[in-house]
């Protein structure tokens, strides 16, 4: 399963403008992918048994910003998931709540946050989407 994720990560790396550098490890049933660029980068797990993308950490530098990299991130974040039919995506990190609802993401319900809870992912204020 490892190397058809890492497959599926590099195709979609390859669709990018800007070129991240891919790294992908297993954990249990659980796959943990970061995405570098020379600005930042974006890390997350992936969890094709319950088709769930959570746990991510997006950082660009500040030089960075305004770029459409982050977007790019997440966009290729998504379509990692969307390809591994791990088609909802739990984000934790909504310091940018601007930046998170212009791509869809939206706060999660009461009823969406204890599914999460009975998941054991630690989740502070989630935002949840459907790709």
């Amino acid at each position: 399963m490892l190397e058809e994720i890492q497959d599926v990560i590099n195709k979609r790396i390859n669709q990018c403008p800007e070129k991240p550098t891919p790294f992908c490890a297993q954990q249990l049933d659980t796959y943990m992918v970061q995405l570098n660029l020379p600005g930042g980068f974006y890390h997350f797990m992936v969890d094709p048994r319950r088709n769930l993308s959570h746990s991510g950490l997006l950082y660009l530098d500040a030089d960075f910003r305004g770029q459409g990299l982050g977007r790019m991130l997440v966009e290729t974040r998504e379509a990692i998931c969307n390809d591994l039919e791990s088609n909802s995506i739990i984000i934790n990190h909504t310091d940018n709540h601007s930046f998170w609802a212009h791509l869809g993401y939206r706060p999660a319900t009461s009823n969406t946050k204890k599914t999460i809870q009975k998941l054991d992912i630690l989740s502070i204020n989630p935002h949840f989407k459907y790709v």
